[in-house]
């Protein structure tokens, strides 16, 4: 229900994950020490449950209809958007998936910018954690494109329920630290829990479910492209945007990781490669 404990902020944008900043509003106060209200046990139990640490099963994967990335057209990158060490091995992987004489466009999550041609596509990719001496002679500098596959009215209209995401998480830390005791403060605790997960529920629609739509449409494009004039094609996105029902992977019993059908179907058969490490 949470997306990180709720000692954080707790909403995690797409573009990277917002920290709390001590004197300001999302100035949170550890649940760890919050006091008791009336039933012990129960105290425990729900500064247990708002502190732990989500266990992503979301290990890394590696999926591909290639017999090897050398022979993919279409490349995805799975990223954590807060962990600078996967997104500087993914650039390592993006370096070593280009090839020679061939351009290459890549498409990142959350850029809105104008597209990038040449060097200063190469100075945004440098920026992320690339570095150009793993590039060697792969790269056709005048052929590499980096645009978003972001739409700016669907990427901004998810900004709102996750505003309104972190304020019900603010109003349920100070609660936790009220005054109230007994039955009203447990109900306050459950009915403010209920809140929290309708508004998940829709940061996930709006911040996955309806950008899915858009990446695939961005994707269909690319790889059509990459048929036509044989580049190839390089998507950075959020691990969630490239596997199928990924929540299901929290559960002790859950199913292989597999890549979300709607995207494999817009690439029209050319080979792919997807992973993160």
């Amino acid at each position: 229900m949470l997306s990180a404990p709720a000692e954080r902020l707790g909403s995690e944008r797409e573009s990277g994950t917002a920290e709390t900043v001590a004197g300001s509003i999302f100035d949170f106060k550890p649940i760890s020490a919050s006091p008791d209200h009336g039933i012990a046990p129960l105290d425990r139990l729900i500064r247990w449950a708002l502190t732990r640490e989500r266990k992503s099963r979301l290990r890394g994967f590696t999926l591909s209809d290639a017999a090897s990335p050398d022979q993919a057209s279409v490349f995805f990158y799975g990223e954590s958007h807060s962990n600078r060490r996967l997104i500087e091995e993914n650039m390592r992987r993006l370096a070593s998936h280009l090839k020679p004489g061939r351009s290459a466009i890549v498409l990142d999550e959350a850029y809105l910018g104008p597209t990038l041609f040449g060097p200063d596509a190469l100075d945004y990719l440098e920026m992320k954690g690339l570095d150009p001496e793993w590039l060697g002679a792969r790269v056709d500098l005048p052929g590499l494109r980096v645009l978003g596959w972001d739409d700016p009215r669907v990427y901004q209209e998810s900004s709102r329920p996750i505003r309104r995401h972190s304020l019900a998480m603010l109003e349920l830390n100070q609660h936790l630290y009220g005054g109230q005791r007994g039955l009203r403060y447990y109900a306050g605790v459950a009915s403010r829990l209920w809140k929290i997960y309708r508004l998940w529920l829709e940061m996930r629609r709006l911040a996955i479910e309806n950008r899915n739509a858009v990446l695939d449409a961005a994707v269909g494009r690319a790889a059509a492209e990459a048929r036509a004039v044989g580049s190839t094609v390089h998507v950075i996105a959020g691990a969630e945007h490239l596997i199928e029902k990924p929540w299901w992977l929290e559960a002790p019993i859950s199913g292989r990781v597999r890549p979300r059908v709607s995207m494999i179907r817009a690439l029209e058969g050319t080979p792919y490669w997807a992973g993160m490490p």
